[in-house]
């Protein structure tokens, strides 16, 4: 994994492709989707400038993700339509998951490669049966 970090990382990835990285990642199961739930060596991963230059002091990934979601106007009273379109508002209220997503950029990709109700499951499993309410309302068991 080291060596699809930074510059050359980049590099790399773009050989491979977008859908080969995802086809990839979606045929390996995921951990499960908890704080702290990856390899310390990604902890101390070396971001780029914005001249793409690679950066030598580490960064703490989570306390980074936390500042970025209390400045994000989505969690503020600005997501409106007002102050953005009314086809985005729309798309990010009818969104719930990655799936979501990537049905709506990558329809052949996931039409020929995905049976599973979600990006995060191992793509060829069985779907999970519909269910009517939305994630965020669900309790979990």
């Amino acid at each position: 994994m080291r060596e699809l970090i930074g510059k050359k990382g980049e590099e790399a990835l773009q050989n491979i492709g977008f859908t080969g990285q995802m086809v990839s990642m979606g045929h390996q199961a995921c951990g499960a989707l908890e704080l702290w739930n990856y390899p310390n060596w990604f902890r101390d991963v070396i971001p780029q400038d914005v001249d793409g230059r690679d950066r030598h002091d580490p960064v703490d990934l989570p306390a980074l993700e936390r500042m970025r979601l209390e400045a994000d106007r989505f969690f503020t009273s600005d997501f409106n339509e007002e102050m953005y379109t009314k086809k985005w508002v729309e798309w990010v209220n009818t969104t719930e998951i990655l799936k979501d997503v990537l049905d709506r950029h990558y329809p052949e990709m996931t039409k020929k490669w995905m049976n599973s109700s979600s990006a995060f499951s191992v793509w060829d499993s069985a779907p999970e049966p519909y269910n009517p309410i939305p994630l965020y309302l669900r309790v979990p068991h």
